[in-house]
């Protein structure tokens, strides 16, 4: 499982880890990992001792190029954000590119970006997040069906449609 983002607390990456730590011991058969990618940013502190606290399930590599980012989204079997608040999750749109099953919090602008295209979970529910990990970690059909409605999902989105409708509603202010 991916998680992509700076490290701050907004990003509710310490409960993933809380969460990932009680799914593996619930199903120690998962073979998976949680690979960390991203730099530190505010109050980062307390989420590197967290992470340097659960080495044995979480690979941290931390900030990496842009350039870098496609060749690890590739090898991920999900993307997984549990964000508290989010404006907009630019890196939905790049798992959906790479083929990556998406999974991110049921609030702010996720659910708008993703779509069907991904799953929700609410980020305060170590349960639910346990469960949506689960069932794209060991469902191949389900995992094979996000990956093709992320493809189509991706098709709503692209800097030229960005631009059409940011003329829009600067002509639509004018009159």
């Amino acid at each position: 499982a991916l998680f992509l983002s700076t490290l701050q607390p907004r990003k509710n990456l310490e409960f993933l880890i809380d969460a990932f730590r009680e799914l593996k011991t619930e199903h120690p058969e998962l073979p998976h990992k949680l690979v960390v990618v991203g730099k530190p940013g505010w109050k980062f502190e307390s989420i590197i001792e967290k992470i340097n606290g659960n080495k044995d399930i979480v690979t941290y590599l931390g900030h990496i190029s842009d350039s870098d980012r496609w060749p690890v989204y590739a090898k991920a079997d999900m993307f997984i954000h549990p964000s508290l608040y989010e404006g907009f999750g630019m890196w939905i749109l790049e798992a959906f590119e790479c083929g990556v099953p998406v999974a991110v919090s049921n609030n702010s602008s996720l659910p708008e970006v993703g779509g069907e295209a991904a799953l929700y979970f609410d980020p305060t529910s170590k349960e639910e997040i346990k469960a949506v990990m689960l069932k794209v970690l060991t469902n191949e059909t389900l995992r094979q069906e996000l990956i093709s409605k992320g493809k189509e999902r991706l098709k709503e989105f692209g800097w030229k449609k960005c631009a059409q409708e940011t003329l829009n509603v600067l002509e639509d202010a004018r009159q």
